[in-house]
């Protein structure tokens, strides 16, 4: 969500759009498998270490949040194993 007004152009933030408890529960899956997760971890580091846009620490565990949300996607709507040669 863009916080911006006139020429003043401000930080974008996470909306507060959706199920509370659903996000909730799902940033706090994030952190976890940020710190249990190896794959997930790689991920962290590669946009934590990014060159040209490195990304703060929310911002990062919602990039992992939104990977989280995909692999459930996946494993439930193709009936898949978890793989972590496709995670990355």
């Amino acid at each position: 969500m863009a916080n911006d007004s006139g020429k003043y152009s401000g930080e974008n933030r996470i909306g507060c759009r959706g199920r509370k408890y659903l996000r909730y529960v799902l940033y706090k899956a994030a952190i976890l498998l940020i710190g249990k997760n190896v794959q997930f971890w790689d991920i962290h580091k590669y946009y934590q270490n990014e060159k040209e846009n490195p990304l703060k620490k929310r911002q990062l565990v919602v990039v992992a949040t939104c990977k989280v949300i995909r692999v459930f996607y996946v494993i439930l709507t193709k009936e898949a194993y978890y793989d972590a040669e496709k995670l990355i």
